[in-house]
C-alpha cells in the first residue's frame, strides 16, 4: 500500500513543480503604464542608473537626474517591466526579484513628491553617511592580499553574476546584513576549486588592517564536486590600531567536496571587527 502512495506523491510533486516554473510571475504586460506612491525607502546608486526602493517596487532612473531623497512620499509615474521577461543567460533575474518580496521593476517617467517620513529621511542620511566614511575594500586599493593560487583554483572574473548563480545561503548574522553588503555594492571575491582538486597546502587570506581604516569586505570560496582545500583567513594590525572591518565570507561545498577554514585574529582592541561566515554543503560535503 505504501508504494502506491509514495508513487502518487512523487507525480504531484512532479506536477508542483512543472507547474511553479512555469507559472507567470505577475499578470503585467512588458512595459506597462503604472501609478504608484509610497515612501522611498532606500537608494542604491548603481553603474547605469540609481535604484529607489518605493513600497513593494523597485524603482529604475536610466537618467540619473532625479536624485530623490530618501524618506519622501512620493508619487511615481513610469512603465513597469514583468517580471517573466527577465532571464539573462541561466539566471531567472525576475523569479529573483519576487523572492525578495518586490511585485516589480519600475522604469521611472516623472515624480512629485507629497510628503516626507521622517524616520527614513533620518536612516537615509545615516546611510548615506556610512557609505561616505568607508573605504571599500576592493581588490585594486585594499590591504587585503591572497597566497598565490595553485593549479586547479582560479577567480571568477565576473564575481556578480556567479553570486546570482549560486544557491541562497542565509547570513549567520541575518538577512539584514546580507542586504547591507547588498545595498553598498560590495562585489565579492569569487575563489574557485576545480572538480577533483585536492589542495594540498593551505591557501592564505591576509588582511593587513590599517589604523582609522573602514573596510567592508566580501569572499565567496566554492569546492566543486570531489574536491578539497584549507583557507586560513588572517585578520592583522599594529597594537594600537583602531578602525572598522566589516567580513561577510559564503562557503559551497559541491557534492563529496571539503572546505577547512581556519580563522586567525590578532586585531587590536580598539578595532571592532564583524566576521559573518555562512556555509551551503550538498550531499557528503563539509
Amino acid at each position: 500500500m505504501r508504494r502506491p502512495l509514495l508513487i502518487v506523491f512523487i507525480f504531484l510533486l512532479f506536477i508542483s513543480f512543472i507547474y511553479t516554473n512555469n507559472r507567470p510571475l505577475d499578470n503585467i504586460k512588458d512595459k506597462e503604464r503604472i501609478t504608484i506612491e509610497g515612501v522611498v525607502k532606500d537608494k542604491i546608486e548603481k553603474d547605469k542608473y540609481d535604484q529607489y526602493k518605493v513600497e513593494k517596487y523597485l524603482v529604475n532612473d536610466y537618467s540619473r537626474k532625479l536624485d530623490i531623497k530618501i524618506g519622501k512620499i512620493v508619487k511615481i509615474n513610469g512603465s513597469i517591466k514583468s517580471l517573466d521577461k527577465m532571464n539573462f543567460d541561466d539566471f531567472n533575474y525576475g523569479r529573483y526579484v519576487k523572492s525578495m518580496g518586490y511585485k516589480g521593476i519600475i522604469a521611472i517617467k516623472r515624480y512629485t513628491t507629497i510628503g516626507e517620513n521622517r524616520f527614513y529621511t533620518v536612516l537615509g542620511k545615516v546611510k548615506f553617511s556610512l557609505r561616505d566614511t568607508f573605504r571599500y575594500l576592493y581588490k585594486d586599493k585594499s590591504d587585503f592580499s591572497v597566497s598565490k593560487m595553485p593549479k586547479g583554483v582560479h577567480f571568477e572574473k565576473d564575481a556578480e553574476k556567479f553570486l546570482m548563480s549560486m544557491p541562497p545561503v542565509e547570513s549567520a548574522m541575518g538577512k539584514e546584513f546580507s542586504q547591507m553588503i547588498y545595498d553598498n555594492r560590495i562585489i565579492p571575491s569569487s575563489m574557485v576549486i576545480d572538480v577533483g582538486e585536492k589542495i594540498e597546502k593551505p591557501i592564505y587570506f591576509n588582511f593587513d588592517c590599517k589604523n582609522k581604516a573602514y573596510s567592508i569586505s566580501s569572499q565567496i570560496i566554492e569546492a566543486k564536486k570531489d574536491s578539497s582545500v584549507t583557507v586560513i583567513m588572517d585578520f592583522t594590525s599594529d597594537k594600537k590600531a583602531e578602525g572598522l572591518q566589516i567580513v561577510q565570507t559564503k562557503l559551497y561545498a559541491r557534492t563529496n567536496a571539503k572546505i577547512h577554514l581556519i580563522t586567525i585574529q590578532t586585531l587590536s582592541k580598539n578595532y571592532i571587527h564583524l566576521n559573518d561566515i555562512s556555509t551551503y554543503c550538498e550531499e557528503n560535503a563539509n
